[in-house]
């Protein structure tokens, strides 16, 4: 992967250069078309804007796309949630990235566990969908669903077995490898 960076501050540029022997350092603004023709910003490219600005990240995003990043991405610091479900839907950008929701994921993977991880968070809605794996000599493994203790307010939505959905009946006995997903309040 051919990784550029394009940082506006002469210092801050010099420093990244120095540091990141693996990627291209190059001076300019993400939001200088030119600056951005110039870092190679085309198609089959992924555009990823964390500069200190929403609206600047925001803005190459859509300068990117237009000129044909296949995938952008933002760093964001919205402080209004309703202001996620704007942006998307305007199709601006392809997933913005916002620091405290990281964070949060980072703690909960920490307690969770290297085996569960949110599959995917739903603005609207009071819970989420969790993905677990089952690994041998997991207390889970080998044991009929209908055996299980769940966590109140949580529903089975489905087992991934070798590439296929297997439906959570109350017979279906979990194996290793297994990729549980259920429906849980937050």
């Amino acid at each position: 992967m051919r990784v550029v960076l394009l940082e506006s501050n002469a210092e801050r540029a010099r420093q990244c250069a120095e540091s990141l022997k693996q990627a291209l350092v190059l001076r300019g603004m993400s939001l200088d078309q030119k600056a951005l023709e110039e870092a190679g910003v085309r198609s089959r490219t992924t555009f990823v804007a964390a500069s200190e600005s929403d609206g600047n990240n925001m803005i190459s995003c859509i300068m990117a796309t237009k000129l044909g990043a296949d995938y952008t991405l933002a760093l964001a610091q919205i402080r209004n949630p309703d202001y996620m479900s704007v942006i998307t839907s305007l199709g601006v950008l392809d997933r913005a990235v916002l620091p405290q929701h990281s964070l949060i994921s980072a703690i909960l993977q920490f307690v969770r566990g290297k085996h569960v991880r949110p599959a995917a968070g739903f603005h609207d809605m009071p819970g989420e969908l969790i993905e677990l794996e089952i690994v041998p000599g997991d207390e889970y493994s080998h044991q009929k669903l209908s055996g299980l203790r769940i966590r109140r307010h949580s529903i089975l939505v489905g087992v991934m077995r070798e590439s296929r959905v297997k439906i959570p009946t109350g017979e279906l006995v979990l194996l290793p490898g297994d990729r549980v997903v259920l429906f849980s309040m937050k």
